[in-house]
């Protein structure tokens, strides 16, 4: 029968030895065969030697099951296989004699060895995303943020940008509206005589002998010239007997045809004059709330369908045509008052072919059509320095 000192030597030999000067208790290991693996006991600061070689080990971990299979009393021992201690690696952490690595929650990273959770952080954005507490987040329009940023920045006044921008070169300014035109230092209005549309880089010319209001946006836009209904009730133009200040039309249909803009109202009479082509006068056309006149031929309320297409706010643009034995009033393309004239008042305006105004103050106007009407000298923008009728 074998001893109890023989079975105890089968399980396991050490032999503990005088501390070394170092401090470290040294152990004698032969080589160890258990029926599983190699096992190797080691204690913090502990020189362990096997074989030929000698190696520190950390403090690993000991479980009471080793401990009972062993048959030794292992207190204050750790429990290592032969790679000993192993650096977590990158995106995990441990702590102090911990026998696994925790991965960082998701979305956080962390290097190598790192040892507790608060190692672990979010990557650092990529460009067009800024960090914030729970993570990265898109930059949003009119910003941009370049990698690894904590905030985003604002494009420079009067520029936008797509929300993840990355930089300011994604900063352009808005397109321009309408009646505008992009320049290097943003929007710029179209100057009279040209328009644009939205988005435009340039302005586009009115066509030939076609004039616009600075900041038009299409070439509807693009009419005649508007002219001041010069007051011809004055000295200089021989209380309207003098030819140049009136306006000759050489219409193809013959008669006239003229597009004024004024106010219609009750207080305001728009009187135009009339004339043959010797330059005699023929008679006036006035239009007001108040009726519709024609010298010696027409007197008559002005209908409900006018007062209702009127601006009641301001200037109305309407038309007056006489031709032939037919006197007419439009607005907006729609006649509106047609009035057909006795023989003898159509013989009376039958050879009209020029116009001029009275009592009618600066502020209305009339559409000079390039090519068809004639101004006279005194029927110029500033009308000779006496538009008014006082």
């Amino acid at each position: 029968m074998e001893s109890e000192s023989s079975r105890d030597s089968d399980k396991i030999c050490y032999q503990k030895k005088p501390a070394r000067k170092s401090g470290l208790a040294a152990v004698n290991l032969r080589e160890l065969i258990w029926t599983r693996k190699d096992i190797i006991l080691t204690t913090l600061n502990t020189l362990v030697t096997f074989g030929d070689a000698v190696e520190i080990y950390l403090p690993g971990v000991i479980t009471q099951s080793a401990s009972s299979e062993l048959g030794v009393s292992l207190r204050g021992w750790r429990l290592h296989d032969r790679n000993g201690c192993q650096q977590c690696g990158e995106n995990t952490y441990s702590g102090a004699g911990a026998s696994s690595c925790t991965s960082c929650p998701d979305g956080k990273i962390s290097a190598a060895g790192s040892t507790s959770e608060t190692d672990c952080e979010y990557a650092p954005c990529s460009a067009g995303d800024y960090m914030t507490e729970s993570g990265c987040q898109q930059c949003g329009e009119n910003t941009y943020s370049g990698a690894g940023a904590s905030s985003c920045t604002s494009c420079p006044d009067g520029k936008i940008s797509a929300a993840g921008s990355t930089s300011e070169t994604d900063c352009e300014y808005a397109p321009c509206s309408a009646g505008d035109y992009m320049t290097e230092s943003g929007c710029q209005q179209c100057g009279e005589n040209t328009y644009s549309g939205a988005g435009a880089s340039s302005c586009t010319n009115c066509r030939e002998g076609g004039f616009s209001a600075a900041g038009s946006t299409s070439e509807s836009d693009c009419g005649p010239e508007k002219r001041p209904t010069c007051n011809c009730w004055t000295a200089e133009c021989g209380y309207c007997t003098n030819k140049a200040c009136t306006v000759k039309q050489d219409h193809p249909n013959s008669g006239i045809e003229v597009e004024l803009h004024s106010p219609l109202a009750k207080e305001t009479v728009n009187t135009v004059v009339l004339y043959n082509e010797a330059g005699e006068t023929l008679g006036n056309l006035q239009l007001s709330l108040r009726g519709i006149f024609l010298t010696g031929c027409v007197r008559c309320r002005v209908p409900p369908v006018l007062r209702r297409a009127r601006n009641k706010e301001g200037i109305t643009s309407w038309t007056l045509t006489l031709r032939g034995s037919v006197l007419q009033i439009s607005i907006g393309g729609k006649v509106l008052v047609e009035k057909r004239l006795g023989a003898k008042c159509a013989s009376q305006y039958e050879d009209v072919s020029s116009f001029a105004f009275h009592k009618m103050s600066c502020e209305s106007s009339f559409s000079l059509v390039e090519g068809e009407m004639q101004a006279g000298a005194m029927v110029t923008a500033g009308c000779n320095n006496s538009c008014t009728s006082d």
